[in-house]
């Protein structure tokens, strides 16, 4: 049978971890008597962390062997007498098994957070869309990696500004694109033109940005969300080669902007 390095590891956490807290208790009188358990909660958490539930409840069923046979009285027995010392044992199992939930809990809302992150980047690949995030107040900048394929961005070299993004815009339409994001931010309504970028190698290309505002508590403008979609063959094919808002040259607006 081939063995599972990780899983070798992850073994080894927990005996360390363990063995490490039952150490320190049998070294210390003082810890053995009030603070053993402590240490063995400790050990569950880190075997937990790396390892899962599993290595979790593994440790906590090594825990509480250690516990009972070094520590709890009578000492070298696997029996326990004294009832401050099994209701010391309740309590640490309560606690341990606590940790073990609030891990899986913490599993599960990463990997729905993974699943929810491929379900959009296979539909943004599709739809060749890109999504991007503007944090006003911080001035940092977000990006999908659909975003970075329609820029002709390698992987991590987006500008991690918005500044750096607007650079992007073709030098003719920068100061439209500015006019339209500035009346966004002032009358707090949607946005949607077409406008050209510049890839790195020269080539012009047209996108479709949509953007919106998102409010902080106190109402404040804190962020723009925007959409992005690569037109080139419609627009070129068009032959309407110029940076325009659509519906009539009108910004368009939504009946309620969104609040946050």
């Amino acid at each position: 049978m081939k063995l599972d390095p990780r899983g070798i590891r992850q073994l080894g956490v927990v005996i360390l971890t363990v063995g490490l807290a039952l150490a320190v208790c049998l070294f210390s009188s003082t810890l053995q008597q009030r603070g053993a358990f402590m240490l063995f909660l400790a050990a569950v958490a880190i075997s937990a962390f790396y390892g899962g539930a599993k290595q979790g409840l593994l440790a906590i069923s090594l825990s509480v062997l250690a516990g009972v046979y070094f520590v709890l009285t009578p000492i070298n027995s696997i029996s326990v007498l004294n009832v401050e010392d099994i209701t010391r044992l309740i309590v640490f199992v309560l606690v341990a098994t606590l940790l073990i939930c609030l891990q899986v809990a913490r599993e599960r809302a990463e990997q729905s957070l993974r699943e929810s992150e491929q379900r959009l980047s296979v539909a943004l690949q599709a739809t060749k869309m890109g999504v991007w995030d503007a944090n006003l107040r911080r001035g940092d900048f977000w990006w999908s990696p659909s975003l970075e394929e329609i820029f002709g961005r390698a992987p991590g070299e987006f500008s991690e500004t918005y500044e750096g993004f607007y650079g992007y815009v073709h030098p003719e339409d920068r100061d439209f694109v500015s006019r339209a994001v500035t009346r966004t931010v002032d009358e707090g309504t949607d946005y949607e033109i077409e406008h050209r970028i510049v890839r790195p190698d020269g080539t012009v290309r047209w996108i479709n940005t949509r953007g919106r505002i998102l409010y902080g508590d106190a109402g404040s403008t804190d962020r723009i969300v925007g959409v992005a979609q690569d037109i080139t063959e419609r627009k070129l094919a068009s032959g309407n080669p110029v940076a325009s808002e659509p519906h009539g040259g009108q910004q368009h607006h939504q009946d309620q902007a969104i609040h946050h």
